[in-house]
């Protein structure tokens, strides 16, 4: 028998853990068995370790009776349940020494595979010792938004998350880079937001979840801050009714904005003051904080509050936020997380209009006595404002590393700098976990005498892998780490640290589970490592690392850029640590929220004036409990924002609409567990004329996918520039585009850095609104709207059907398919042509996209497919010498690809032309009437151009 160190210290080991044993090395027959079992016909579904299982050792105690089988890393964190493991054992006595002998798994450290096992699987020994046994959390949560109309208490309600994105860019003590390479087009650094921000992160606030991030969540580049102190970006108003309580400084110190760029050492919320209130219970003529903001331009803003946490501070301190007319409130629980970036909600704000857009604070609450703080409020993530070696990143926050951040946001310098200032790389790493520490500390969960005191359950990082499997998926590895860095095996709560390895084989086994079904393939599930990384080790909550997949393997990342293959795997993140709370705290009856709604419609009733709402629930085949108990429809009336909405019980909803106003409409479902995503965004319009023509528009434009796919024999990748993809909502993911596409090649994948820090625009589904608020303009018409699933069979009441295709397009690769005019499409809209109706369609692909199927564009839309024209070109007609429209990826609109040619077929007529005088629009007017264009109309730029060409579209429609 050969022996090796590892073999020699583990026997010594062995020998010194239990008293009595007496293990020697098994015979060498019974060992090779054992072995040539575990490397040749062992094996477990969909795992696939980086490295192959293997035996270390076989080792026997005679007296006893045991056999005893040492693991390598890969057999020890393999997915084992109870009964797997007793079936292993079974298999192993048959090799090895016959029934009277029985076998134990133990890993390189002794540790037994008995007591790996998660405590949340059937018969694990260990289950009862890693739940929390104290009381559960009795405060007031750190933020919760009052104005919404349900409550989700079998959901994550009063529950706290600090989860993160991986990396970001940092200073390298010669300049700023990346810390992962460009591949595929993007970058670790860049990639995993995509996952966090838009999906993982919404999904935890709609199930009532407070979710802290250390890097920076939003993707918004401007950035406005008012304070008492400097108000540069707005202004701070004081008011005190005439007996009202009188705002004075606080004993502490607060933000101020100082000094641009700020640089190591330098604390922006130790350089200003904070104004304190007396609190009291009464309702009306309140003492109150007005911040208003000097917004120079439209868009999304993350709104953070910040105060100080003071001796009898309140714990409902009352917050409004009027954005676009509309008021959202909120209660902040001040007696935790003072002195940095309190994160509210992201809100619609419109510029120069400060009567509309502002924050309120006011000094009422629940009791009398206590003490209201106010200092700063921020609008926008904003850019980069961290000096390090003279030199700020010139990128958005987002895309910086957690170290800046966290600076920022006012943590102390030994939380984000460890190493004196003198490796950033290192202090990146750590100061996440670090961030989350210092938030916690003094709370329930993390009782040390110094904290933020909010009580975090679990911490998340979530990262991508390097690694490459040629034709298969490299799959997910979760790490977690059960030794803390002073050797301790518990957290300072007492709770011990293997709740890590339960909280990570939870989130492993619900992503393996939920792919695979999405899939329809086995999804790669690599091993669950118990090591020593510094995200996992420094939290003192339960905490894994995440590595999704392999952004370096092309089968994960064909994928990986598909945003339906987002919204699963986030899903099956928040389900876990929705089912892992629940476990933890030993609760039963958790609830999972709401699959978004579908055939979603707005539709003319009878009544003047009056439209229905109606869409059904869309059932999830994985989760039983995420079924709707109900819905919220939330309502946008003329330019003010979306309202908070309004619950009602069943799948309609019924509007009164005021002449002239357009109404906009978004429905989510609801259950006990929390809030759907929202549906696409419909309207309604109601002229004045009361002989107005009626208008049904059609969202047909549902595509989700990534970038173009490259796969031939000899090219792999993504191309960017024929095709950007269609990200939900927007995306902040690539960093460049790919230029190697050689798969033999060392470097194959390598992109450039040229769109790193940049946001691109993807389906907002909102386009009924923007042709409505065209249509709109015009005098005579009348609108109301559906989802493409939604459309009626028969259309006969509308004078006109104006549908919508934008960049709807077959895609080869992704999820799901989409097609511009499938068969139900295809008879509906025959049939509405043949009774005579008017019809106006456009969208990039209508042509290119029907190869296969072109007899219904041409006996139909009287057109044929004549090629793509670069969407560069220059568009005119209908009296427009030139058409602007998004011809180019921005953060402000999607843009597309190419423009069909679309060649006049029986007796149409061209209408558009690029300056090359290729057709790109058609028109008919026999023997019914038709308005075809390439040119989406939600892409021309400006809604008064916009409107224009809706004019001209209706003159030719209705033109006698």
């Amino acid at each position: 028998m050969r022996w090796t160190l590892v073999t020699l210290l583990l026997w010594l080991g062995f020998s010194h853990i239990a008293e009595g044993q007496n293990f020697v090395a098994a015979d060498d027959s019974v060992a090779e068995r054992v072995r040539y079992y575990f490397q040749h016909d062992f094996s477990l579904k969909g795992y696939r370790p980086g490295v192959p299982v293997g035996v270390i050792h076989v080792m026997v105690d005679h007296a006893r009776k045991v056999v005893r089988v040492v693991g390598n890393e890969s057999l020890a964190s393999a997915p084992f349940d109870g009964a797997t493991l007793d079936s292993l054992q079974r298999v192993v006595t048959s090799l090895a020494y016959g029934g009277d002998y029985g076998v134990e798994f133990v890993d390189e450290r002794g540790k037994s595979f008995a007591d790996l096992l998660a405590g949340f699987l059937p018969g694990a020994p260990s289950k009862n010792l890693r739940q929390w046994k104290g009381n559960d959390v009795d405060l007031r949560p750190w933020v919760r938004n009052v104005s919404s109309p349900a409550d989700f208490s079998s959901g994550l309600s009063g529950r706290h998350v600090c989860l993160w994105a991986s990396h970001g860019i940092y200073y390298d003590g010669r300049g700023w880079k990346f810390q992962r390479p460009s591949l595929f087009g993007t970058c670790e650094d860049l990639f995993t937001q995509t996952f966090v921000v838009p999906y993982l992160i919404p999904m935890l606030e709609r199930a009532g979840c407070v979710v802290f991030t250390p890097r920076e969540r939003d993707w918004q580049i401007n950035e406005f801050i008012v304070d008492n102190d400097e108000t540069g970006n707005g202004k701070y108003v004081e008011q005190v009714p005439a007996d009202g309580k009188e705002w004075e400084n606080a004993p502490c110190a607060g933000f101020s904005d100082w000094k641009r760029p700020i640089v190591d050492l330098q604390n922006p919320f130790t350089h200003g003051t904070v104004r304190q209130c007396e609190a009291t219970r009464r309702h009306g003529k309140n003492s109150s904080v007005r911040w208003i903001p000097d917004i120079s331009e439209d868009g999304n803003y993350a709104v953070y509050v910040s105060y100080a946490t003071i001796e009898n501070g309140i714990d409902d301190a009352h917050y409004t936020v009027m954005h676009n007319g509309v008021a959202t409130e909120f209660l902040v629980n001040q007696q935790m997380g003072g002195s940095t970036w309190v994160y509210l909600g992201t809100f619609y704000f419109e510029k120069n209009r400060p009567d509309r857009n502002y924050v309120l604070l006011t000094n009422e609450s629940r009791r009398n006595g206590g003490w209201v703080t106010a200092d700063a409020v921020r609008w926008g993530g904003g850019m980069g404002n961290v000096s390090r070696g003279g030199q700020v990143s010139g990128m958005p926050r987002f895309a910086e590393g957690a170290r800046y951040s966290a600076q920022w946001y006012g943590m102390p310098y030994d939380v984000y700098s460890t190493k004196g200032g003198t490796d950033d790389y290192a202090d990146d790493i750590n100061v996440r976990s670090f961030t989350q520490n210092f938030l916690s500390g003094n709370s329930l969960y993390n009782p040390i005498p110094l904290g933020g005191g909010v009580p975090f359950e679990v911490s998340l990082a979530v990262h991508s892998d390097a690694g490459i499997r040629r034709n298969q998926i490299y799959g997910t590895l979760g790490i977690c780490t059960t030794t803390g860095s002073d050797g301790r095996h518990t957290f300072n709560s007492g709770m011990p640290r293997e709740t890590s390895l339960d909280f990570t084989r939870m989130i492993q086994d619900n992503i393996c589970r939920d792919l695979t079904k999405a899939m329809g393939e086995e999804w790669s599930r690599r091993e669950l490592w118990d090591r020593n990384y510094s995200g996992t080790r420094n939290p003192e909550i339960p905490s894994s690392i995440l590595e999704m997949f392999s952004h370096q393997n092309f089968a994960d990342m064909k994928y990986g850029h598909d945003p339906h293959f987002k919204f699963v795997m986030a899903r099956a993140i928040y389900k876990s640590i929705l089912r892992y709370i629940y476990f933890y705290h030993q609760k039963k009856g958790y609830v999972v929220q709401p699959l978004p709604v579908k055939q979603f419609s707005v539709e003319f009733t009878s009544s003047p004036g009056v439209v229905n709402l109606r869409w059904r629930e869309t059932p999830d085949s994985m989760e039983l409990s995420a079924s709707a108990t109900g819905y919220i429809v939330y309502t946008k009336e003329g330019n003010k924002d979306f309202d908070n909405g309004t619950f009602v019980k069943n799948p309609m909803y019924q509007v009164s609409l005021k002449p002239g106003v357009i109404y906009a409409f978004k429905v989510s479902a609801v259950n006990e567990g929390g809030e759907s995503f929202p549906s696409e965004t419909l309207c309604a319009y109601l002229s004045t004329d009361t002989a107005a023509k009626r208008v049904l528009i059609v969202n047909g434009f549902d595509r989700l996918s990534g970038p173009a796919l490259v796969e031939t024999k000899d090219s792999l990748g993504f191309d960017l520039h024929q095709d950007i993809g269609v990200a939900y909502g927007r995306t902040a993911g690539f960093s460049g585009y790919q230029y190697n596409f050689n798969p033999q090649s060392k470097n194959w994948g390598a992109s450039g850095d040229e769109l790193s820090g940049q946001v691109f625009a993807g389906n907002s589904f909102n386009y009924t609104l923007e042709h409505g608020e065209a249509l709109s303009r015009l005098s005579g018409y009348s609108f109301v709207s559906c989802q493409r699933d939604a459309m009626p069979d028969d259309m006969s009441k509308y004078d006109v059907v104006d549908l919508i295709e934008g960049a709807q397009r077959k895609n080869d690769y992704g999820l799901l398919n989409y097609k511009t005019f499938d068969k139900i499409l295809q008879r509906r809209l025959a049939a509405y042509c043949k009774q005579g109706g008017k019809l106006l369609v456009s969208g990039a692909y209508i042509g290119s996209d029907m190869q296969d199927d072109p007899n219904f564009v041409q006996q139909i839309l009287k057109f044929k497919y004549g090629g793509r024209v670069s969407a560069k070109s220059v568009i005119k007609g209908l009296e427009m010498d030139s058409i602007p429209f998004y011809d180019s990826p921005s953060s402000e609109h999607y843009a597309p690809a190419s423009l069909d040619v679309l060649l006049p077929y029986e007796g149409s007529e061209p209408l558009l032309y690029t300056a090359r005088q290729e057709v790109v629009g058609i028109g008919c007017r026999s023997p019914y009437r038709l308005f075809i264009s390439a040119l989406p109309v939600e892409c021309i730029r400006g809604v008064n151009i916009r409107s224009n060409f809706m004019r001209k579209a209706m003159e030719y429609l209705f033109d006698n």
